[in-house]
């Protein structure tokens, strides 16, 4: 099977993009496993975004939001905290579009990143 690989910015909605970065916001940085939502991740970190108050090293995700993403409240609790500390902060969620619907109504202002990867490049 041949397969041409491309590199393209879709950006959903761009009419909204300016007023969705200026802060506050919420980053989400999401997208299917081994598609390259850690490398985005750490690359946010260096630039200096506050990711969580601790991060796993192998996969930069916050863990206590992580363990929080079953529990609504506490997600939320944990968002609330992060947002009076910080004006704009991120986290990876893997496979997020799964937990979207639930996750993302407790966020303030959230903007997605949503990492996308050849598909035959993660079997």
């Amino acid at each position: 099977m041949a397969y041409r690989a491309t590199r393209h910015l879709t950006i959903l909605n761009a009419e909204r993009l300016v007023e969705s970065l200026g802060p506050p916001h919420t980053i989400c940085v999401t997208g299917h496993p081994r598609g390259g939502t850690s490398a985005v991740a750490l690359l946010l970190r260096e630039l200096g975004l506050f990711m969580g108050e601790e991060i796993d090293p192998r996969n930069h995700e916050d863990i206590p939001l992580q363990r929080a993403r079953g529990d609504p409240a506490a997600f939320a609790a944990i968002a609330r905290r992060y947002d009076a500390a910080h004006k704009a902060w991120g986290f990876k969620l893997p496979v997020g579009s799964r937990m979207g619907r639930a996750l993302l109504p407790l966020l303030r202002n959230p903007v997605q990143i949503v990492v996308a990867r050849n598909p035959v490049a993660v079997i």
